[in-house]
């Protein structure tokens, strides 16, 4: 929206002063012509001090109303200056009255009531068809007046829509929860008349049939216990003749080995005449007790691990750590 126009009227003071009124002309209106001169300067306190001493001496001039009203606009104070452009909007000067007119729409838009500004802005262009800026912003607040009006419809709408929904879901979770509720209680009633139902020779075939089935999950049990002994007892007896025929096949080859390892050992000759002329005579060769044999076995037996590598890995072979660069 276009800036009001705001023209102290100091020309058109003097011009309404009659000719009697020129005796009062150096008192006021210096004070008039310095208020103009410090609303150019934007010094409106000042300014309109000035409109207020002057209007002491002229309280119904149409002209101090306006300027007053100007000072007021400037500093923020909308309400004041509508009713001061009021007043000097009943200037018998059609060309005040207008200005009036149109600065008081300007006050009233910034006020926020923009339908009486509407109107105000209507009755300047009647007091002045050609007033541009005018027209401008009537069509301006016209167009406003409307997107608040239809934006405050669909926000209504949006309500009304919103509202509906809401109650839409109210009952759906009524109907939803009412229909659950009879259901349920209709299986629980199911329920209890099938339980009620029951004579007593069902429960009866009922309990024997779990005394049965505890029964047999005992007699599972059980067997699967007799079942997991007898296999620990059988892989017992299947180590132990394992072990049995290591040992027997141990011994058969240290037998072996001693056989072949052993020698007839050579005999000493006879010293000095002794048995001179006469022919060796053999020994008679004695059998050999079977603990002496397994004594014997077992430490050939040990003699030969210890030549073995199965002997040396025995014995421990520590490694030295790998070390990798991850």
């Amino acid at each position: 929206m276009r800036n009001a126009r705001l023209h102290p009227a100091i020309a058109l003071l003097i011009v309404a002063l009659s000719a009697s009124q020129v005796a009062w002309l150096g008192s006021p209106a210096d004070r008039v012509r310095e208020g103009n001169r410090l609303f150019e300067e934007k010094k409106y306190d000042q300014a309109r001090s000035k409109y207020v001493e002057a209007q002491v001496k002229k309280p119904s001039a149409e002209e101090l109303f306006y300027n007053i009203a100007g000072t007021q606009y400037k500093l923020g104070k909308f309400a004041e200056a509508e009713g001061l452009y009021a007043k000097s909007a009943a200037a018998q000067d059609k060309a005040l009255a207008q200005k009036a007119v149109y600065n008081q729409g300007n006050s009233l838009y910034k006020e926020g009531k923009l339908e009486e500004a509407l109107k105000l802005y209507e009755k300047a262009i009647e007091l002045d068809s050609k007033d541009a800026e005018a027209k401008y912003n009537y069509e301006f607040v016209k167009k406003k007046i409307e997107q608040m009006q239809q934006q405050a419809q669909q926000r209504q709408e949006q309500q009304k829509q919103d509202k509906q929904n809401k109650d839409r879901q109210k009952d759906q979770q009524q109907q939803q929860g009412s229909s659950g509720g009879q259901k349920d209680q209709k299986d629980k009633k199911d329920q209890e008349e099938q339980q009620g139902g029951k004579s007593e020779e069902q429960k009866e075939q009922e309990k024997k049939d779990k005394e049965q089935q505890e029964q047999k999950q005992k007699e599972s049990q059980s067997q699967d216990k007799q079942k997991e002994e007898q296999q620990k007892q059988q892989g017992q007896q299947e180590k132990e003749e394992e072990k049995k025929k290591e040992q027997e096949q141990k011994q058969k080859e240290q037998q072996q080995q001693g056989g072949e390892g052993k020698q007839e050992q050579p005999q000493p000759e006879q010293q000095g005449d002794q048995g001179a002329g006469q022919g060796a005579q053999p020994k008679e060769k004695k059998e050999m007790s079977k603990e002496e044999a397994e004594n014997l076995l077992k430490w050939i037996g040990k003699e030969d691990r210890k030549t073995t590598p199965e002997y040396i890995r025995r014995q421990g072979r520590e490694e030295p750590p790998v070390e990798k660069d991850w």
